[in-house]
């Protein structure tokens, strides 16, 4: 697998929470997640990445995930947030906005490294 970039969250509503759709990532072996936080009245949550190792049938997405522990970044007002490079050893990724308050426009995009 050549690095990829992903765009997971594209210029989304920051006022519920959002979740990106699957992402197969069965070859990528490390991750890292840039988040652009624009408009609004200071939009505050946290973006975190979920995984699975669902094996769905072709054409339908995973139903099983988990949320990594310690890979996310609160978000606290307009700007640019990163979730630095972490490991991989999963079939799907997805990232999703934890929403709390406010509202702006959110976008993450997601690059992977792998074989």
């Amino acid at each position: 697998m050549r690095p990829s970039v992903e765009s997971a969250l594209d210029a989304v509503a920051a006022t519920a929470d959002r979740y990106s759709s699957a992402i197969l990532i069965q070859f990528a072996l490390q991750a890292s997640v840039i988040v652009v936080v624009s408009g609004g009245t200071a939009p505050t949550g946290t973006v975190k990445v979920d995984v699975s190792n669902d094996q769905p049938l072709s054409g339908t997405a995973p139903t099983n995930w988990i949320t990594l522990a310690d890979v996310d970044v609160d978000i606290s007002d307009n700007g640019v947030y990163v979730i630095p490079k972490f490991d991989l050893c999963y079939m799907y990724m997805r990232v999703w906005y934890d929403f709390t308050s406010g509202t702006g426009t959110l976008t993450a995009r997601v690059k992977t490294n792998g074989m």
